[in-house]
């Protein structure tokens, strides 16, 4: 295969061929994997991940090689770059074709600048000393003072509200304090332990949230996992169910996770329903934790249990009698209109722009301005998806930053979103994409 069809003006995918050649042929024959073989791992993955029958073949995986297609649907670039093990779909050579432009061979091959380092990993947040000392369960000051378990609740207080405020940068501040508070904590015969293990489930928690947030997935499900065992010596239910939606959102996150983390959400449901549920934190955290299940049945294309998890979580908040946030979980009937509108970016664009600009989120808490965010998020990534939706996606990202100026330095997901808008660019009906995207420090 030459690197240009002269007569038809294509060119050669050099980056996904190589990134096939890597990888040895799993007959065993001690050959590289041959196009054949990377389309049955495609479809291996799309029916593991999704439960969706792929039947892609030699032609499709030679079609993409040699530059006549080059924007697979979103599953098959997920499993492309899992099975090719690629930070990003530019690395795998794949872009999306602007609209109205015949694909230059610039865009094609992306300029090193854009592709690298991954927007998914931001530089800019935890030490990895820091990071050490938490996954070890070490003290981040070995000369801090002991606190007690009220000390610490008011700390993990002040952390959820930077969290759910967006001020990522003074939640990140807060780590170490809060870490420390878990470390040093000193007993009282007066203290209930019960109270006191809840105390540090709930630091956990805080800290699980926020690495779902910034990206940081196995530290997130080393905190939730850490958390759940001190909820259980808490005796507290509500508390270890809550850490089932914690684990369950990472585990969601991870690619080889996703039988897991649908089988501990079904169990979490099972129990948290199994009892009395009257109590407003109790609500809220089962209302969370079925919200998390219709995103799971989502991803699986199981539409039809998504929008009974849906249902369930309308009568939840129902019963909550309003928008709250019980627990830190910003539960509520608004809540569960934003997850609708997130669920359905993925199967109908045009109806979750439909549902997303007729969603009021004044109703929620004042203080959850991360939450109200994700509206203009997921319209954004909607309209990117829609027919010369790109002017329309980045009003929604620009909106996004005004309220959350810091979202988009470090959430994965936003950034991700603005690399694809720039793999497309036209200048002239997105004229603030690359000012956007130099101050959220995603490379242009």
């Amino acid at each position: 295969m030459s690197d240009r069809d002269e007569e038809s003006g294509r060119v050669a995918n050099q980056r996904l061929i190589q990134a096939r050649r890597r990888l040895s042929s799993p007959s065993g024959s001690g050959q590289e994997m041959s196009p054949q073989e990377l389309a049955e791992a495609i479809n291996a993955y799309v029916w593991k991940h999704h439960r969706r029958q792929a039947n892609l073949d030699r032609t499709y995986i030679n079609k993409l090689e040699n530059g006549t297609h080059h924007w697979p649907n979103p599953q098959y670039r997920e499993a492309f770059r899992n099975v090719l093990d690629a930070p990003t779909d530019a690395a795998l050579g794949f872009y999306a074709r602007n609209r109205s432009a015949k694909p230059s061979k610039k865009a094609v091959h992306l300029d090193a600048a854009v592709t690298t380092p991954p927007a998914s990993a931001p530089s800019h947040l935890l030490s990895d000393l820091l990071r050490c000392n938490i996954v070890a369960g070490e003290p981040i000051d070995a000369n801090a003072p002991e606190t007690d378990h009220l000390q610490l609740r008011a700390l993990v207080a002040q952390r959820n509200v930077a969290y759910q405020g967006a001020d990522y940068e003074r939640a990140l501040a807060l780590v170490p304090a809060v870490m420390n508070a878990v470390a040093n904590r000193k007993s009282s015969p007066s203290v209930d332990p019960r109270s006191a293990s809840a105390a540090v489930a709930l630091a956990h928690l805080a800290l699980s949230k926020l690495m779902l947030k910034l990206g940081d997935i196995h530290l997130a499900w080393i905190s939730a996992d850490r958390a759940r065992a001190h909820a259980r010596d808490a005796e507290d239910p509500t508390l270890e169910t809550a850490t089932h939606f914690s684990i369950g959102c990472a585990l969601y996150e991870l690619p080889d996770r996703q039988d897991e983390a649908r089988h501990l959400v079904e169990r979490g449901l099972a129990t948290a329903r199994s009892g009395t549920i009257n109590d407003p934190a109790r609500v809220s955290v089962l209302g969370a934790l079925t919200l998390l299940a219709a995103v799971l049945a989502s991803r699986r294309q199981d539409l039809p249990q998504a929008e009974q998890h849906l249902r369930a979580a309308r009568s939840l908040a129902d019963q909550l009698g309003g928008d709250r946030n019980e627990l830190w979980t910003g539960f509520g009937p608004t809540n569960v209109l934003i997850h609708q509108v997130g669920i359905t970016t993925v199967t109908d664009p045009q109806r979750a722009i439909d549902l997303g600009e007729q969603l009021d989120t004044s109703r929620m808490p004042v203080s959850l301005v991360s939450r109200r965010t994700q509206v203009h998020l997921d319209l954004a990534t909607a309209f990117s998806q829609r027919p010369e939706g790109d002017p329309s996606a980045l009003l929604h990202l620009l909106r996004a930053e005004v309220m959350a100026p810091q979202l988009l330095r470090v959430h994965p997901p936003a950034r991700l979103l603005i690399k694809d808008l720039l793999t497309r660019e036209r200048r002239s009906s997105t004229p603030g994409l690359r000012a956007l995207a130099a101050r959220a420090k995603v490379e242009v």
